[in-house]
């Protein structure tokens, strides 16, 4: 599967099963999070933290936390795991390598 992007004659074609295979199923399921969250709908940086400081978190999330990144939109209300799962990502966001998992005690 592949999809196309660009415009007019300046389009490039991007396969996808490679991606899927160098990211692993739980970080290509939590992928559609990571690009919500992260402020690249229409901001392009979430309070001051762009694209790639997000990447770097997201490459270094552990597996609970991408395991509920994926469930995010699954039912109408996130869970209280989910919403921690976040609350760790934002932390590690601002204060890589932190203990702290809480956005209220960063």
């Amino acid at each position: 599967m592949s999809f196309v992007t660009g415009k007019g004659s300046n389009h490039r074609v991007i396969k996808l099963r490679p991606i899927v295979q160098a990211l692993g199923q739980a970080k290509t399921v939590a992928l559609p999070t990571f690009h919500a969250i992260s402020g690249a709908d229409n901001t392009g940086s979430f309070s001051g933290k762009g694209k790639l400081a997000w990447w770097k978190i997201f490459q270094e999330a552990d597996e609970d936390v991408l395991t509920e990144l994926g469930r995010l939109g699954v039912n109408e209300n996130p869970t209280a795991k989910t919403e921690t799962a976040i609350g760790k990502l934002v932390c590690q966001l601002y204060l890589p390598k932190t203990t702290i998992t809480e956005v209220k005690e960063l």
